[in-house]
């Protein structure tokens, strides 16, 4: 049995080099304990589930970032050799989750130490490691046996990237979270938030929920942003780009049934008939 010793002043910090730092309380516990925040309602409930596939859907400056990084060290430390990737579709983005992360472990005592190829990379005692990276499905490619895939501003990485990364976790089968501010409606983030799909645990998180979030700013936020913007940027909503000619939501709202034969039409319904000359 190996043990290691972390700079953890003012004492020291023993390492199980076969099972690992042994257990640890549930995640919001042992935030609160070792890293020294309190996790709000949504943040313990988060960070406390076991699930495969996590989509959180969230206002800007919610936290976002506090509770992959959490989650993400937490299970890196209670199983070993775990591989955790983070991808990003900009890779400052990418590096400041992994930072976090980094400044997580330095509170521990560990070491800060890269896997030698990468640096955007941390290793910790255990063997498990955390690499950073863009979304270029190249890249994307040379992954295996992941434990956990985190697709930060998973609103605006491309489709491709999903179609990369995913077979990433079939030996392992690994969990997948997918975490952003919502952008347009197009791309596999919409269609995971609006499409029921029994396999994801989705999640809305509206600034109107973070107690970190005045209502004097959000109202300040409204009319700076205006209304349609506002509503994208803090309250999770999906709405039409700039590009696109008809919202969804008119159009999902103006659908009808399809008519039954033999059976009147709605007594609401609009006909509209058009001839191509």
């Amino acid at each position: 049995m190996l043990f290691f010793e972390l700079d953890s002043p003012p004492g020291r910090v023993s390492f199980d080099g076969a099972t690992g730092f042994g257990p640890l309380p549930a995640a919001s516990v042992w935030a609160a304990e070792a890293l020294g925040y309190t996790p709000d309602p949504l943040q313990i409930k988060l960070l406390d589930l076991e699930a495969l596939r996590i989509a959180l859907c969230t206002s800007r400056q919610l936290g976002k970032t506090q509770i992959a990084a959490t989650k993400a060290l937490h299970i890196a430390l209670t199983r070993p050799k775990s591989l955790i990737l983070i991808f990003c579709p900009v890779g400052r983005q990418a590096g400041e989750l992994l930072g976090r992360i980094r400044e997580f472990a330095q509170m521990l005592g560990i070491r800060n130490r890269t896997d030698g190829n990468n640096q955007r990379s941390l290793v910790l005692p255990n063997g498990s490691r955390f690499v950073a990276l863009s979304d270029v499905p190249a890249t994307a490619r040379s992954y295996a046996n992941v434990a956990v895939i985190i697709v930060d501003e998973a609103a605006f990485v491309d489709d491709a990237i999903f179609q990369a990364i995913s077979p990433m976790l079939a030996v392992s089968n690994g969990a997948m979270w997918v975490l952003s501010t919502p952008d347009g409606q197009t791309g596999r983030f919409h269609d995971i938030c609006t499409k029921p799909n029994p396999a994801w645990n989705v999640f809305f998180a509206p600034a109107t929920e973070c107690p970190r979030i005045s209502p004097e700013f959000l109202a300040l936020e409204r009319e700076f942003l205006g209304d349609a913007l506002y509503r994208q940027e803090y309250e999770c909503a999906f709405i039409a780009s700039k590009t696109q000619f008809l919202d969804r939501e008119l159009i999902a709202a103006s659908t009808v049934p399809p008519p039954v034969p033999g059976q009147p039409l709605p007594s609401a319904t609009e006909l509209f008939v058009g001839v191509d000359i």
